[in-house]
């Protein structure tokens, strides 16, 4: 756990929402989706993800569906 709540790898937060890693990677890699990089991966956060998900409209897992939303606009 990170300061800022639970952190995802992308191929973790793929899993979680029935992705391939690539596309994850994408949205990082364009900055839709927000992360941190941490050498050459990336970190997550999970408020960060669902915060996306929501915004784009797509699934949210039920794993995270209770993740506190209230993240600032990006």
């Amino acid at each position: 756990m990170s300061r800022f709540g639970q952190t995802l790898s992308v191929s973790q937060a793929a899993a979680l929402c029935g992705l391939d890693r690539n596309k994850i990677s994408y949205w990082i890699r364009s900055n839709k989706l927000r992360a941190n990089r941490i050498g050459k991966s990336y970190a997550i956060i999970a408020e960060d993800l669902v915060f996306f998900l929501k915004s784009t409209h797509l699934n949210i897992p039920s794993e995270l569906a209770d993740a506190n939303t209230t993240g600032s606009f990006f």
